[in-house]
């Protein structure tokens, strides 16, 4: 049925009428303006030219307007026009229009065009006008056409163009069949819902019998009057048959075909007269014709080719047929053989054998969908088989690349499964059954073809079916506003192709109501399968919402769980459709509820504040939080577990729970204690018992109990069967809240809590929905215990999670995924980046090969995420921390401890020191030592992973490794620990570090364990192992047992000795008690909670005990002990020592003693404190003797007094511009070499001035202030032996002012002799001593330590009792006249430096001229610089100087101006010298003496006798042979220790040839 559009012109948008319709007339075609004419999604149109029409606007315009019409295709929604550059189109949709109409057409006046029109100018400078043509229908049937006038060019107004649209009939498709004595006469095609006719002709040898026929689709038709046939009101395809013609008989003779058993003749019933007669016979299975006889008329005829022939017939015709006899049949060895996909028939899809079974066919095609995975057999023998038959089938398993042989159980009611014969995906295989029964063989061949070639993915972009998408399942319905959709389809197979709607364009437009797109999925064998997807189109409104407060997030869900994303803040959303929304804020209590709205709408919503639970408490620590100990879930441990068995025993096992199914959760360890959860009970053990602490009530069960809680701020959170979690008070178990997802599910993926959040996923099966929420984990609602809580977002994905915690970071959460569907095999699985707040999706790598059954672990040393997979995969990933886009992916495939690729694994990757340790499967999952392995993979530096070896164990680790690093700072070792889910359920462990290429155990054999159970221990076991800070490990198996493993216990020591009281009914009432177990790992534990004390009735004493194990037969209790005793110490006295400690030791517990040495005293080289004998160390002279048994001695040696070293330093001591010279010693004080000795000051009555420190305190004591001079006066102790600047005054004045004998120095001579006269004055306190006078000047002076002004900290100078002295210091003393001498810039030390330090007579030395000058009105740092006024230099022999007077010694020369003064040597004798200027008059203050006269100490070395170097350079060459040479010919006199190089005792020519050999070190020739 043809549907008429609105036809309309094209051009500028303006109203205007046409004059009455009479007034046109046609006329020839007239050039068209448009250039093309197209559909929105390109397909072609059909434009037929109708005729033009002539005529004259209302304003007088004349008309010449060509009117087309065109055809497009059925469903066109719009239509584009386009127009050259050179066309002015005018257009504004805003105008409305007036209509003309044709004669022909009923019609109406206007129609307003509401803006629909649109034009876009293309790069070529053409225009195109878009068309909506449903926006122009006027009628529902689509009867009426209206022309609509626009101008096609501002120009010229009488340029327009008229058209007509009508959508292309639609057509069915008519077969004629073809027969033997007729023709069949009609159309191939018909229009829907138009009458078909057709004709039937006979030839002319044919006639109709009485059974004549005609029919269309198997209808009998009935023939018109005038013979035609008519089919009325076509709605589909016809097919039309004819039935009952047949060939007109000849005159001729009867011919009788006589039936028989076991054969069928065939032939005509008559036969022409003289022409001749075929016939065939045919023999009928299970027959046997090897002694038939067929005969004519009783004559025995012959076959040619199978046909029988009698020539020029005659007469009538009896043809009979003998011999035909039932076949001796040989017994089959089969009598069902018969294939599916699952091992219980009734709900298996059975695969179709072609041909059926027949047990007397050997061949067979088995038909074998793609999508399937296991192929299971029934197989029963024949009847008459022995008992003693066998069924043998054989094939290739295909997973592993090897050939299979099994034995098939005759008549089985359930399928055997044949693995591997029908992989997933396109791989065929053939398979042989024999049957064996004695000497009987029968074989049975089949081979598989692949057939329903299947989608692994198809969906709608951005909408979601209602259905969840399963390979299997071919029809899907969806609900969308959109006007289009776009097909997404992922073949199997990258051989399929497939098609949407019957061809490739993907995206399809959608009207109103619903709309059918057809999938069609093809193999290269031509198999096809349908998936059909009807779309269901509605209109949208806009829903807005008003928050307070306004940063809350709002989110919403259509009715598939699916979030709607807001455009400028508004949700845009189906008209009547019911849609959920959460509007959540950090700190405020969440508001859910749902929504349905057939106009534009706002929601107002305010959120009521969130108040804390004043009763959480956040500071409890988890030292396990999780199922992978952290954020980067590597399960990565230091404690000192326990690796080998011997140094492992049971610390105690506790049962909750009876059967596998209600087994304990994994255990995680928060505040000290186990928690772990059975049936609806959450439980706290004791760590050290495993005793219930407290317990809490579920709102339901878990799923198996697989996984373990998580611990996040105060809170431990628990999955739950049918989607839940609930959260709980850490401490006291109270429940807090429950959250139910809304697609349920089984909670087996590990919890991770990030910073007031969780992120779990849950899983239905391997092919429905499921989705990873993310939940504010705050307590909104104090009061309920079972608060609803809501996720913050949801992402929902066919096959769900499984298994799969997530790594989560600041900003982003990445998880894994189940692949969709069944297997291990398919392609499905994906690794996501979420944003981690808004559940955005920000990055996916999809297509990865089988389940990720792991949680996503992150290595921070390569800044990498790591996965594995059921499907064999080992993943890893760089990400982009910021954007969240994944950089780089790298997989490898894990083959097991045989070597069998694509190895299962769910455990979680660890990753370590550039190593992964995963748990494998072997080929038989719950079977024993198939395989089964700890895999270790190299990662390398791009990311990529390379297998270095797998450690075959037991059974398959179900679960994943803990790794201890606690041993690699030894020899750089780790273990790894992953129990087995087989019986007995031990822990495997192995030894490894980087470069290792084959396992290491720790039993010296090529397997062990740590730990592996007894009865009732014994079970399979899906459970990590944890670890606490002793080295402790505990984990649970399906016996329902938790158990703890500890380090073996070696002694049980008291370290507190208690305070007990014996009570008048024989109890002890025991105080203060501490006791800890030593652990043969190193550590030790406290167990005083748990020991018990009893009297020693012995020892008069007491027993203490701890008692741990399990009380069971294969274990049994065990006690260690510790005694409470006193034992006697006896202490030593001596001189140079005091030993401080208890006169008795109690027995069991460690003694400690202390040893002080007297200040006087010192340890010698043999030192030794010994107990009984034995040497013992201490520290800061600290000793401790453990574990006291017996009585003690204690014994020291080798303390010596100490030797009191003195110091020497070079002093000088001058006033103005000269050296003090002292009458008494007749010395001069110019950089005196000074012996200092220690002296206690107390002789001088000057204790208040020992030594305490270098550094001063702040001023005043104030920590936060400044420095100052806050030092407490030092002691005698501390000071002793330690000489300063201050003692050195003291001696200088006795010695060298006073003149005594320095034999009688610093033994009190000052304190009578001149002490606080104007010889020696000094007042002050300690770090602030004043030299009042010295040598009878005031104290007017300044001193220096190396020509540095002494500080005691930053701008705090120090004084000379602070000051310590070491060997080689300077020592300046200067007094000046004038007492604004530190004013001046040129003060207040001069010294002098030379390039040279041990010259040599002759040498050239450089002297550079310093002044050293405190900054006193500032930090107090010295300055040194150079002198630039060109001062006098002189020198002076040191033992020889005559004056204190510089200017009295020898001129040597006056400085540059730079500073420097070059001094030749070559005229001073070897010999210690003083090279020095005379005190100096300021540079400001230039008639008085503001710097002192200042120096250096320099020793002229003699020059070495150098033999050979005759010109005396210091350097032997050439010119010392000619030198020797000439001197010889000239008879010099030459210094035979030079000249004589020979040695023989004269100078001739052989010393000349001597010399000159050693140069080019060649040795002088024998002489003979």
């Amino acid at each position: 049925m043809k549907r008429r559009l609105l036809a309309f012109l094209l051009a500028f948008v303006m109203t205007f009428s046409l004059v009455p319709v009479n007034t046109f007339a046609a006329e020839a075609d007239a050039a068209a303006h448009y250039t093309k004419i197209t559909t929105e999604s390109g397909e072609n149109v059909t434009v037929e030219y109708v005729e033009t029409v002539v005529g004259v606007a209302a304003w007088g315009q004349s008309i010449n307007t060509p009117y087309y019409h065109v055809t497009i295709p059925e469903g066109t929604g719009k239509v584009l026009l386009t127009y050259p550059e050179s066309v002015k189109l005018v257009l504004s949709g805003d105008d409305g229009a007036v209509f003309f109409y044709r004669n022909t057409y009923p019609g109406q006046s206007t129609i307003d065009l509401g803006g629909a029109l649109t034009v876009a100018t293309n790069n070529d400078g053409s225009k195109t006008v878009t068309i909506p043509v449903e926006n122009f229908m006027l009628s529902t049937d689509g009867s009426v056409a209206v022309g609509m006038a626009y101008y096609v060019d501002e120009e010229n107004q009488s340029a327009a163009e008229f058209f007509d649209f009508t959508y292309a009939a639609q057509t069915h498709a008519v077969t004629l069949t073809s027969g033997e004595g007729y023709t069949l006469t009609g159309e191939a095609t018909v229009e829907d819902g138009k009458d078909y006719s057709f004709t039937v002709t006979i030839a002319d040898d044919y006639e109709m019998e009485d059974n004549f026929v005609v029919k269309a689709n198997g209808e009998t038709l009935t023939a018109g009057e005038s013979g035609s046939y008519t089919v009325e009101n076509v709605t589909a395809d016809l097919t039309v048959t004819v039935e009952g013609v047949v060939k007109k008989q000849a005159a001729g003779h009867a011919v009788t075909l006589t039936p028989g058993e076991g054969y069928t003749l065939t032939g005509e019933a008559t036969a022409e007269d003289g022409k001749d007669y075929t016939f065939t016979v045919t023999v009928s299975e299970g027959y046997d014709a090897a002694n038939m006889v067929v005969k004519v008329n009783g004559e025995e005829v012959t076959a040619v080719d199978g046909i029988y022939t009698v020539e020029k017939v005659s007469s009538d015709l009896a043809i009979t047929v003998e011999g035909v006899t039932e076949a001796v049949q040989e017994t089959a060895g089969l009598s069902v053989l018969k294939f599916g996909d699952t091992s219980t028939e009734a709900k298996a899809q059975m695969f179709q054998l072609i041909p059926a079974f027949d047990p007397a066919v050997k061949e067979y095609t088995v038909l074998v969908p793609d999508n399937s995975n296991m192929f299971y057999a029934w197989a029963t023998k024949a009847d008459d088989r022995s008992s003693s038959t066998t069924i043998t089938a054989k094939w290739v398993n295909l997973n592993i690349d090897t050939e299979k042989t099994q034995a098939l159980t005759s008549g089985k009611a359930s399928g055997q499964n044949l693995a591997g014969f029908a992989p997933t995906g396109t791989k065929v295989n053939t398979m042989t059954v024999t049957v064996v029964d004695g000497d009987f063989k029968d074989e049975y061949k089949l081979t598989s073809v692949r057939v329903a070639p299947s989608l692994t993915a198809l969906s709608l972009d951005g909408i979601r079916f209602a259905e969840s998408f399963s390979a299997t399942k071919t029809a899907y319905t969806a609900t969308t506003a959109a006007e289009s959709v776009t097909v997404a389809a992922t073949p199997r197979d990258e051989s399929y192709t497939v098609t949407v709607n019957g061809g490739s364009d993907t995206t399809v437009p959608l009207n109103l109501g619903e709309n059918k797109i057809d999938v069609v999925v093809t193999n290269p064998g031509g198999y096809t399968n349908t998936y059909t997807i009807t779309v269901t189109r509605v209109g949208s409104v806009e829903v807005g919402f008003t928050v307070d407060p306004a940063d809350a997030k709002v989110t919403v869900w259509d009715s598939n769980k699916d979030r709607v994303a807001p455009t400028d803040g508004k949700y845009t959303v189906m008209s009547g459709a019911e849609y959920t929304y959460l509007v959540q804020k950090d700190g405020y209590v969440s508001q859910k509820s749902s929504f349905k709205f057939s106009e534009s709408s706002t929601i107002d919503i305010t959120l009521a504040v969130a108040t804390e639970n004043p009763n959480l408490d956040r500071s409890i620590t988890a030292e396990w939080g999780n199922f992978r100990n952290g954020d980067n879930n590597l399960g990565i441990t230091n404690a000192k577990t326990p690796y080998a068995p011997e140094d492992a025993e049971i610390l105690w096992a506790v049962k909750h729970g009876t059967g596998w199914a209600a087994a304990p959760g994994s255990p995680i360890m928060v505040d000290g204690d186990i928690y772990t959860y059975s049936g609806s009970t959450i439980r706290r053990l004791n760590s050290m018992t495993g005793e219930t602490v407290t317990e809490g009530t579920m709102v339901g069960s878990s799923s198996y109990s697989i996984v373990p809680m998580t611990y996040g701020d105060g809170m431990v959170f628990v999955g739950l069967s049918d989607g839940r979690i609930q959260a709980f008070n850490a401490k006291t178990l109270e429940s807090l809240w429950v959250y139910t997802d809304e697609l349920g599910g089984q909670p087996n993926c590990p919890i991770t809590y990030k910073d007031g959040y969780i992120y779990a996923g849950f899983w239905n099966s391997e092919a429905r929905n499921a989705n990873f929420a993310c939940i504010n984990t705050i307590d909104e609602d104090h009061a309920s215990a079972t608060e609803v809580k809501y996720a913050s977002w949801t992402y929902t994905r066919a096959g769900g999670f499984y298994w799969a915690g997530a790594y989560v970071t600041d900003k982003l959460a990445i998880v894994g995924t189940d692949d969709g569907a069944g297997g291990y095999d398919t392609n499905g699985a994906a690794l996501l980046v979420f944003d981690r707040f808004t559940g955005e999706k920000l990055d996916t790598h999809e297509g990865i090969r089988g389940d990720i059954r792991s949680n996503v672990s992150h290595d921070p040393q390569s800044d990498r995420v790591f996965f594995t997979t059921k499907g064999g995969i080992l993943g890893n990933a760089q990400i982009d921390w910021d954007t969240g886009k994944i950089l780089d992916y790298k997989e490898a495939v894990i083959s097991d401890a045989n070597g069998n690729t694509y190895a299962m694994s769910t455990c979680t990757p660890s990753v370590y020191n550039g190593r992964i340790y995963i748990g494998v499967s072997g080929t038989s999952q719950f079977g024993a030592n198939s395989g089964h392995a700890i895999a270790v993979y190299d990662l390398n530096g791009d990311g990529s992973m390379t297998k270095a070896y797998a450690y075959g164990i037991i059974g398959y680790p179900q679960t994943s490794a803990m790794v201890t690093t606690a041993y690699a700072g030894e020899d750089g070792y780790v273990y790894i620990y992953l129990p087995y889910n087989y019986t007995p359920g031990g822990i495997s462990v192995l030894k490894d570090r980087p470069g290792q290429t084959a396992p290491l155990t720790t039993t010296n054999s090529g397997y062990s364990e740590v730990f592996t159970p007894a009865a009732p221990l014994a079970q399979y076991c899906i459970c990590s192992t944890i670890a606490d800070q002793y080295g402790t490990l505990y984990y649970k198996n399906d016996s329902c047992y938790m158990m703890a493993i500890t380090s073996k216990i070696e002694s049980l020591e008291i370290t507190q000795y208690p305070t007990i009281t014996e009570n008048e009914d024989g109890t002890l009432t025991v105080d203060g008690l501490k006791a800890v177990t030593k652990l043969r790992n190193g550590e030790e534990r406290d167990v005083s909670k748990y020991v018990s004390v009893t009297k020693n009735e012995q020892t008069g004493g007491y027993t203490v005990s701890y008692t741990y194990g399990f009380d069971s037969e294969n274990y049994g209790l065990k006690t260690v002990t510790a005694e409470i005793a006193d034992y006697t110490v006896t202490i030593p006295k001596d001189e140079g020592y005091t030993i401080t400690g208890e006169k008795t030791a109690k027995g069991g517990k460690d003694y400690t003693f202390k040893l002080e040495l007297d200040y006087r005293y010192e340890a010698g080289e043999d030192f030794a404190v010994q107990v009984n004998g034995e040497t013992v160390t201490g520290e800061k002279g600290v000793y401790t003797v453990k574990n006291v048994s017996t009585d003690l001695v204690i014994t020291v040696k080798g303390v010596k007094e100490k030797v009191l070293k003195p110091v020497t330093v070079y002093f000088s001591f001058s006033h103005d511009d000269t050296f003090e010279s002292c009458n008494e010693s007749g010395e001069t004080m110019a950089l005196k070499e000074v012996t200092v000795p220690y002296f206690d000051l107390e002789l001088y009555g000057l204790e208040n001035f020992y030594f305490a420190s270098e550094n001063y305190g702040p001023a005043s004591g104030d920590p936060t202030g400044g420095p100052g001079s806050a030092l407490d006066p030092g002691t005698k102790e501390f000071a002793y032996g330690k000489v300063t600047m201050f003692h050195l005054f003291i001696y200088a004045t006795e010695v060298y002012y006073l003149g005594i004998d320095p034999a009688d120095a610093g033994k009190g001579y000052l304190k009578d002799n001149g002490l606080g006269s104007s010889i020696f004055n000094v007042t002050g306190s300690t770090g602030s001593t004043f030299l009042q006078e010295i040598w009878n000047y005031d104290l007017n002076l300044n001193y220096y330590l190396n020509y540095e002004y002494p500080l005691a900290g930053p701008g705090w100078g120090s004084t000379s009792d602070q000051i310590l002295l070491h060997d080689g210091d300077i020592v300046t003393l200067g007094h000046f006249s004038d007492w604004s001498f530190f004013n001046d810039t040129t003060s207040i030390f001069n010294y002098i430096v030379a390039d040279k330090t041990d010259p040599v007579q002759g040498d050239k030395i450089k002297l550079e001229l310093y002044h050293a000058g405190a900054d006193m009105y500032g930090t107090y740092n010295t300055a040194h610089t150079l002198i630039d006024y060109s001062p006098s230099v002189y020198c002076t022999p040191v033992n020889d100087i005559v004056s204190g007077d510089v200017t009295t010694w020898q001129y040597v020369g006056n400085a540059e101006a730079d500073g420097s003064l070059v001094v030749d040597t070559s005229k001073l004798a070897p010999g210690e010298y003083i090279f020095a200027l005379a005190g100096q008059p300021g540079k400001e203050n230039s008639g008085v003496i503001c710097s002192t006269p200042g120096g250096i100490r320099l020793t002229i070395h003699e020059k070495p006798v150098v033999k050979g170097d005759i010109n005396g350079d210091g350097v032997i060459n050439s010119t010392d042979v000619m030198a020797l040479f000439n001197a010889i010919n000239s008879g010099d006199d030459l210094d035979a220790t030079v000249a004589d190089v020979n040695g023989d005792g004269v100078i001739d020519a052989r010393d000349v040839m001597a010399l000159y050999l050693s140069l080019i070190h060649i040795s002088e020739p024998t002489r003979h």
